[in-house]
């Protein structure tokens, strides 16, 4: 979760130094952001308990199929989060800001991410994988590979450096999706390629509800803590709102 809330906290220095509005767009968007996280985390976790326990029964098989399943749910969540990013993401930061310039950052920030969350749902998911199995050195490599990517793309993105187009928020959601698409590549790479004790592309795959359930029966507490200060920024932005900046200095 701390690393995952780097990105969003790198793009918010840069973007500091591009416009003020922009500061806004990113406490605006800031809780939605999280929440993909949390979801992420919490199929993470019930996929993570899953494994470890049928590892430590002997159940190597039951442990390949939970891998599957929980990858499977996280394809189920990035489907739903596409849609929401394709219909819900205007309306919701129409309630936060009049402004025409600072919803269009705010849209255009948010939908990026969105409409490419694949790459963040399916790395937490992949190293909560990893670390049910006691590698806990891979998953903390890689969160950080995707966070220096997106430090280091950041201002490139942003400001429009050399042959980069300025692109302003919107640049900074493309340099925070391919650090998340650099850290899943590295993550999904050392789950297949890389001996291991659950095989994630195990033959026989079907998906199973009683899988599924299990897992989000596990992961939802987590899932729920983790989404609970999201739901906060929200509610405290909602009276905020029509104070000057009190968003941006929040955020």
């Amino acid at each position: 979760m701390l690393v995952q809330a780097v990105y969003n906290v790198v793009d918010s220095l840069y973007l500091a130094r591009y416009s003020a509005k922009a500061i806004e767009a990113m406490g605006i968007i800031f809780p939605m952001q999280m929440l993909i996280v949390a979801l992420g985390i919490g199929i993470g976790v019930g996929t993570n308990v899953y494994i470890s326990k049928s590892l430590g029964e002997g159940r190597r098989d039951r442990a390949n199929r939970a891998a599957q399943n929980g990858v499977f749910m996280a394809l189920i969540a990035i489907v739903v989060i596409i849609v929401l990013g394709l219909t819900a993401v205007k309306p919701f930061v129409g309630l936060y800001t009049k402004d025409a310039e600072v919803a269009e950052m705010a849209t255009s920030y948010l939908s990026t991410c969105m409409l490419f969350c694949f790459g963040s749902m399916i790395e937490l998911t992949t190293s909560k994988i990893l670390q049910a199995t006691g590698n806990m050195r891979v998953p903390m490599f890689t969160q950080l590979i995707g966070a220096i990517t997106n430090i280091i793309l950041d201002p490139f993105f942003i400001f429009g450096i050399g042959a980069f187009p300025r692109l302003g928020t919107k640049g900074a959601a493309i340099a925070t999706v391919i650090g998340q698409v650099v850290a899943m590549v590295f993550s999904l790479s050392m789950l297949i390629f890389k001996k291991q004790d659950v095989h994630l592309l195990e033959k026989g795959f079907r998906p199973s509800p009683k899988f599924m359930w299990r897992i989000l029966r596990v992961g939802l507490p987590s899932m729920l803590t983790s989404a609970l200060p999201s739901f906060t920024i929200i509610l405290v932005n909602h009276f905020i709102k029509a104070l000057p900046y009190a968003i941006s200095v929040l955020g």
